[in-house]
């Protein structure tokens, strides 16, 4: 979770891996971050990572627009 009363609690989630050699991870963010609406997600291990923790189900026809755009 982070810091305060519960540093080393982790929270169950999934989350969507992207990233190739075509389309390397670091790309993929940025085009999801200059996008009408930004999408942010998380660089780890050269894979771009939307976490669905933190997407609400309103936003999902978004999302999947934005990924379609990609």
């Amino acid at each position: 979770v982070g810091g305060g009363a519960l540093p080393t609690v982790e929270l169950p989630t999934t989350a969507l891996a992207l990233g190739t050699t075509e389309q390397p991870a670091q790309a993929l963010d940025e085009r999801l971050r200059l996008g009408h609406p930004p999408v942010l997600g998380r660089l780890l291990d050269d894979r771009l990572l939307l976490d669905f923790r933190t997407i609400l189900s309103a936003d999902l026809p978004a999302l999947a627009s934005a990924l379609n755009r990609l």
